[in-house]
């Protein structure tokens, strides 16, 4: 039997591989600005208090809204366990070639890496 969420799974990569471009430039500010070393995107159906509303489900018509928040801010609020931070940021890997994406679907939330979209401009 397949995953009953693999559905929602799979719209929400739809929606990350459409907003790559604009998350990984998000991204890029939030790490050359000093802000953080790890952006975190949320995304979720409801309401949450995790980082900054960056696009919101029913303005544009997409299954999720999304928040940008950073490992900071989860560490503090218990969401990455203390001490455990050099496990994150080596399962996050580079936070300008991965996105690190905390999905909220219903009672269930998790942690999904999922890559910014190459182009043909990209260095490497």
């Amino acid at each position: 039997m397949k995953d009953p969420l693999e559905k929602e799974l799979v719209a929400l990569e739809k929606q990350l591989a459409a907003l790559s471009d604009e998350m990984l430039a998000l991204s890029r500010d939030i790490v050359s600005g000093n802000y953080s070393k790890h952006p975190i995107f949320v995304a979720h159906e409801g309401q949450v208090e995790l980082g900054e509303l960056i696009l919101d489900r029913t303005e544009y018509q997409v299954p999720y809204s999304v928040n940008v928040s950073s490992a900071e801010e989860f560490e503090e609020l218990g969401l990455i366990e203390e001490g455990k931070m050099p496990e994150f940021e080596k399962a996050f890997g580079d936070p300008l070639k991965m996105m690190c994406v905390f999905w909220v679907h219903g009672e269930m939330a998790r942690y999904i890496s999922y890559p910014f979209a190459k182009r043909d401009t990209d260095p490497n």
